[in-house]
């Protein structure tokens, strides 16, 4: 219906890292693999890398509560719908006023998570991104895993750390997602996936 060309999928138990069920489309017949394009023959939710643009504003999230800068109570203001960082701006998909934590995760503000991502000294922002096994390979034991590509924090500029708050700038693939994803399931623990 939605018109894609690939699409991937992996459900992980979260509380000991099993992944249960993994898919990726395009697929082939193994049996007749000559007739498949050599592109097909990849585990794209292991070999992937992607900007998970807005879920990773969980992650911006619980790194600045977990910082200690903000309380679930906090309020923010959106800028109705533009921001400007330098000589770039950043925009929302419509324009917000002031929202509270939760309704800046419902709306998806891209404006409200760059303030809050950028409301942490990059060094700092930076170590919660990996301790939720992002720039890493899992380790799963699958072949051909993606580290995927986090930058540096002495390499951001301004306009880095706000985009990698909403999830741009950064690069991971779909089990990093799915197995950082899980430390809400697993109260804040991060497990390896295998």
């Amino acid at each position: 219906k939605s018109g894609a060309l690939t699409a991937n999928g992996v459900i992980i138990n979260p509380f000991t890292g099993d992944i249960l069920a993994m898919a990726s489309v395009p697929d082939f017949d193994p049996n007749a693999f000559w007739k498949y394009d050599v592109s097909t023959f990849a585990n794209r939710t292991i070999s992937d890398s992607y900007e998970p643009r807005s879920t990773f504003k969980l992650i911006s999230m619980t790194a600045a509560l977990e910082f200690g800068v903000f309380t679930a109570e906090d309020k923010f203001f959106c800028e109705n719908g533009e921001y400007k960082i330098g000589i770039n701006l950043i925009r929302d998909s419509s324009p917000h006023g002031v929202m509270t934590l939760q309704q800046v995760l419902k709306k998806s503000s891209n404006i409200c998570a760059a303030k809050i991502g950028m409301s942490m000294p990059p060094t700092r922002f930076h170590e919660y991104i990996l301790r939720f096994g992002f720039g890493r390979r899992p380790n799963s034991g699958i072949a051909a895993e993606a580290s995927g590509r986090v930058i540096s924090p002495k390499k951001w500029q301004t306009i880095d750390h706000a985009n990698i708050s909403f999830g741009q700038a950064i690069l991971v693939s779909p089990l990093q997602m799915v197995s950082a994803a899980n430390v809400f399931a697993n109260e804040g623990e991060w497990v390896p996936p295998f």
